[in-house]
């Protein structure tokens, strides 16, 4: 994703050493398509998982 624009990697120094990810303004491009997948998962929920009522309420956008 750093090879296409989409995020920026910055290591930072310390201990542990971390490594931070940041989206770029490029990536942010791809929000309406991500929201439309989002949406289309959770309108066809009962056909992937079936009756299964737990989710997934993760999702960062």
């Amino acid at each position: 994703m750093e090879q296409n624009n989409l995020i920026t990697r910055t290591v930072l120094n310390g201990f542990p050493v971390r490594t931070q990810y940041t989206p770029t303004a490029h990536s942010k491009t791809l929000e309406k398509v991500i929201l439309a997948l989002h949406d289309w998962g959770v309108n066809h929920r009962t056909a992937i998982f079936g009756e299964k009522t737990e989710v997934d309420h993760s999702v960062v956008v």
